[in-house]
Formats: C-alpha cells, structure tokens, sequence
C-alpha cells in the first residue's frame, strides 16, 4: 500500500501525528499471519477480549498489507468475507444487522455510504458529508453522461 503524506493526517492536541494503522483502526486491524488461520484468529479474539469490540476487520498479515480478511462481532468471528470490498460491506451492514452503535470516527464514513452507495437515507446531518456526496453524484453523472 502506498504510503500517505504528512499533510491531511489527524493530529493530536500534542502535535504528534496518528499512524496510518491507528487511523484505520476503527475499521481495519492487522494480525500477524500464522499457518493455523483459525488459531491466529482466535489468538486475536483472546487478547481483545476485554475491549469493547465494536464490529471491525481483521486481516491476517503485516500492518498496511493485504491478506485474509475477517468480519469481528462483539468478539465473535461473523465471517470469512472473499476480498477487501465484501469485507467493507458486511462491516458497514453489521451496525445495523446488529444493532451496534457506529463508533464516532465513523460517523462521516457511515453517512456517506449511507447516502451514496447504498441509498438508505437522502441525506446527512453533516454538511460536509452532503457537500462530498453531490460531488460525487455529479462526477458519476458526467461520467455516465460522457458514455452515452
């Protein structure tokens, strides 16, 4: 995965920066990969057992890798999903399947698949949300415009 710049990254009130893997954190968590799968899952399960597990990705490889993922549940393994997108649609279905509370850094993510991939509300609270999906919507328009 490439790598991103310096600017645009969270900061905190110190100054210090926030990893790229703690900013992907609330969605995506890497674990390192074992020959036994299903024991470097459970090893995994084992030691955030005691977190408040909202649900999230486990992917079995080195931090910022590719590798197999898993959909966690309240610390329940839920599903071997195929690829990296099926994952991130069980994950942003599961709050609702499950009726978990969205983790506030995910509020913006979730409004805005919310409204533009899978059309379940016709718009967001945040107006910064609104403002990204009408530039998508019109992207997509000019785009399927251009096609014709």
């Amino acid at each position: 995965m490439a790598k991103l710049p310096s600017r645009g990254l969270k900061r905190l009130h110190n100054g210090a920066v926030l990893s790229e893997q703690q900013l992907a954190s609330p969605i995506i968590r890497w674990t390192k990969p074992q020959d036994d799968e299903e024991q470097a899952v459970q090893q995994y399960l084992e030691v955030t057992l005691e977190k408040a597990a909202t649900p999230h990705i486990v992917c079995l490889a080195s931090p910022m890798r590719r590798g197999k993922y898993f959909l966690i549940v309240g610390n329940q393994l839920i599903v071997e999903p195929r690829n990296s997108i099926q994952a991130l649609e069980l994950l942003f279905k599961s709050f609702k399947v499950f009726g978990v509370d969205v983790p506030p850094e995910l509020y913006m993510v979730y409004d805005f698949l919310a409204c533009t991939v899978y059309g379940i509300i016709s718009h967001s609270s945040r107006s910064s949300v609104n403002r990204l999906a009408a530039s998508f919507q019109q992207a997509f328009q000019a785009e399927v415009g251009n096609k014709e």
